[in-house]
């Protein structure tokens, strides 16, 4: 889980001296007072050091961080179409309860402090939530696989290909999960009924449908 790390170098008077991402950070500097401040992925780390005259400083850091793996996946369904969300939260030590990180592509690996987390997945366009807890450990990555049990709702319009479509999903309470724009639309979904509307030129076309577990439905409506 190596990676460079960004640095910053600074004097008590808020200039910046230093600031890359490299392996470590080797400058000349005239001597006084810098405040370091070091960022690997989600972790955080600050610290000030004194540079005598004509002395060579010599700096190790030991960052506790160790990395989550994310792969949401929809039960029996290889590409659900709608974009992922992973959001991981911190549950101990003073970051307790904090959003730490988050991440919109599968298989990410994201750097975080070793410690206590929840992850909870979901996707862009419908109803489904997962979560679950992973303890992350200093210099290992945690491999977490998020299971939803849902369908997907693949959503097209055939009709005039330069039409506006503004589409519109609600469950069998009437609850919105997933407002889009285009000529399709992706939504993964809790088992259920919804109501699918495309609204076209003043047009609404509805069609209503249900969906189970590892299903993909196509709900195709046009003129």
């Amino acid at each position: 889980i190596e990676r460079a790390i960004s640095w910053t170098i600074m004097t008590p008077n808020g200039d910046t001296v230093y600031a890359g991402e490299t392996p470590e950070a080797a400058i000349a500097t005239p001597p006084g007072d810098y405040a370091v401040s070091i960022r690997y992925g989600a972790v955080r780390l600050n610290s000030m050091v004194t540079l005598l005259e004509g002395n060579r400083l010599m700096v190790s850091y030991v960052l506790h961080a160790g990395a989550i793996r994310i792969l949401p996946r929809v039960q029996n369904i290889v590409a659900p179409g709608a974009a992922p969300d992973s959001r991981i939260y911190s549950l101990e030590g003073r970051q307790r309860g904090r959003l730490v990180a988050i991440s919109t592509v599968p298989g990410e690996v994201i750097r975080v402090p070793e410690g206590l987390y929840r992850v909870e997945s979901a996707f862009d366009g419908g109803n489904a939530r997962a979560s679950t807890e992973v303890r992350v450990k200093a210099g290992r990555m945690s491999a977490v696989e998020i299971d939803h049990k849902a369908g997907v709702a693949r959503l097209s319009y055939v009709g005039a290909p330069d039409a506006p479509v503004l589409w519109q999903l609600v469950d069998a309470k009437g609850q919105a999960v997933l407002a889009a724009e285009g000529l399709s639309a992706h939504a993964v979904l809790l088992p259920g009924t919804y109501t699918a509307s495309a609204r076209i030129n003043g047009e609404t076309l509805t069609a209503t449908f249900g969906i189970a577990a590892g299903e993909t439905r196509d709900i195709i409506l046009g003129n």
